[in-house]
């Protein structure tokens, strides 16, 4: 996620072919998490306000968690929502690069 941050800036000015790739990526990472979490939420409140479309789109988006390729899609939205929420916290870095001469003698 920070990579997608900070490449935000660099999209335009990546190569043409790039370009479309860079603003996919970015959005699915860092945009597509939010707006499923603000349209969940929207569809909530207009059910719980009594709008049957709300109601059934819940109820089609509850029966689809039994499809495991949408289970885990969600699943991945929730895990890049947390791993923002925490990054605003710390900026840990999760992977290091390992010095060459390490890595070397490792393999």
């Amino acid at each position: 996620m920070q990579h997608f941050i900070k490449t935000i800036r660099y999209i335009w000015s990546a190569p043409k072919r790039f370009r479309s790739i860079l603003f996919i990526e970015t959005w699915l990472h860092l945009i597509n998490p939010w707006l499923l979490l603000t349209v969940t939420s929207l569809l909530l409140y207009r059910a719980l306000e009594g709008s049957l479309r709300a109601s059934i789109i819940l109820v089609i988006g509850l029966t689809l968690l039994m499809y495991k390729p949408f289970r885990t899609w969600i699943a991945t939205q929730v895990y890049l929502i947390m791993g923002m929420i925490r990054n605003i916290f710390s900026r840990e870095i999760i992977w290091r690069k390992l010095d060459k001469n390490i890595r070397d003698n490792i393999y």
